[in-house]
């Protein structure tokens, strides 16, 4: 029953040990997410921090990625928009050539306000309508509405280039947010699409903050606005990497209890025995403990916890195993000298027999060294004899014989 122990505590060691070697290169895979953004920006930042793949556009570029999302208010007739309205505080403002797949195609006068300097038409707008004396600055490409307002005397109408770039898609505001001290953080991403430009303004106010998970993403642009990134960017990444953790520590937790359950024994002088391996047993998994608990990056610091938890388990079970034969071929070893040992035989002698210098004759016997040698063999046997038979006469015989003795042993030892 033993031995089926111990063979069952060794092959769930090994399972084990193969487990987390396993886990270990399996989950050696970076997080596929690249995110896209400027030189020295936030982002670059927590892209080198946390091993992700990293593409910096050139400042000639930034026009097509930032983006400013404005929310208006409109009304629908005839299957086009008319925006009658903007609650935003961008002075700036370029109205969007569609809503909801609905052609934006006039302008209220209830859009206008006294924040609002210039607005950025598409040439799908065909009529604005301004109160009198309205102090408006209007940017649009050339096109007859466009050409009518600039022929108006009482307009300020540029004319854009066509090389310019003006992002007219931009009511679509794929995100939950909140406003805070006039300032955005991203809650949740509620778009479908896989690649994500975060905005560097909605309604005027700068987007700071990113808080939504980005599992689902294979890349995300992101802006010099945005100067914190929340725990929950990464959330998923760091569950997975959690849970890996918890499951090799798990492990690390069942080899030291089988190890520990199979020292278990009634004899406590086969305990003190294994005082060692209880120690080095109590020195493993508070090892573990410290790795676990001083990982600096759970995202990327994972790996090296793993081969750390390898190697100490690899080096804990050999010198467990390396201990315990020792133990066994001890023990073996002591049983064998019980059962033919010289100093046992000639006490039991001593013992049964009464007769003169019995205490200074069980003295030199039994302080002896009690480890025998071919070399000790035949003067024992000669001891043991005279033992057998001892009267006043030999036991000088005796007390030399049994000095010859520890003499050749100690020479040969």
């Amino acid at each position: 029953m033993k031995n089926k122990n111990i063979l069952v505590s060794l092959i769930a060691l090994s399972i084990s040990v193969v487990i987390i070697i396993i886990s270990y290169f399996y989950y050696q895979t970076n997080i596929p997410i690249t995110i896209f953004t400027s030189k020295n920006s936030t982002a670059e930042k927590y892209a080198d921090k946390h091993f992700l793949d990293k593409y910096i556009v050139g400042e000639s570029q930034l026009d097509k990625y930032n983006k400013n999302i404005e929310e208006f208010s409109y009304n629908v007739n005839d299957d086009t928009i008319s925006i009658t309205g903007y609650n935003g505080i961008s002075s700036k403002l370029i109205i969007p050539k569609t809503i909801n797949g609905l052609k934006v195609t006039a302008i209220e006068e209830s859009l206008f306000k006294e924040s609002i300097e210039t607005i950025v038409i598409s040439n799908n707008i065909n009529n604005i309508k301004f109160e009198e004396n309205q102090n408006i600055k209007i940017e649009c490409f050339s096109g007859n509405y466009c050409n009518e307002l600039k022929n108006s005397k009482n307009l300020d109408v540029k004319i854009l280039s066509d090389s310019e770039y003006i992002d007219f898609n931009n009511s679509n505001v794929p995100f939950e947010y909140n406003l805070k001290n006039k300032e955005i953080e991203l809650v949740n991403y509620t778009g479908k699409d896989d690649v994500i430009i975060v905005p560097n303004k909605i309604n005027g106010y700068p987007v700071t903050k990113i808080s939504f998970d980005s599992f689902s993403a294979k890349a995300i642009y992101i802006p010099n606005s945005v100067k914190n990134i929340g725990f929950e960017f990464l959330s998923k990444y760091l569950t997975r990497n959690f849970y890996i953790i918890c499951f090799v520590t798990i492990l690390a937790l069942i080899i030291f209890i089988l190890s520990t359950i199979n020292l278990k024994n009634d004899s406590l002088e086969k305990k003190s025995k294994n005082i060692i391996i209880y120690i080095i047993s109590y020195v493993y998994i508070l090892l573990v403990a410290y790795f676990s608990l001083t990982i600096k990056n759970i995202f990327t610091g994972y790996q090296t916890y793993i081969l750390q938890v390898i190697i100490s388990s690899l080096i804990y079970i050999f010198l467990t195993l390396l201990l315990k034969c020792a133990n066994n071929k001890s023990e073996k070893f002591e049983q064998k000298l019980k059962e033919n040992n010289f100093i046992t035989k000639a006490l039991q002698i001593i013992d049964n027999n009464e007769f003169k210098d019995k205490a200074e004759i069980r003295g030199l016997i039994q302080y002896s060294d009690p480890v025998s040698t071919d070399l000790s063999s035949n003067i024992e046997k000669e001891i043991l004899e005279l033992l057998s038979k001892i009267d006043k006469e030999n036991i000088g015989d005796i007390k030399k014989l049994i000095k010859k003795r520890n003499t050749i042993i100690k020479q040969n030892k």
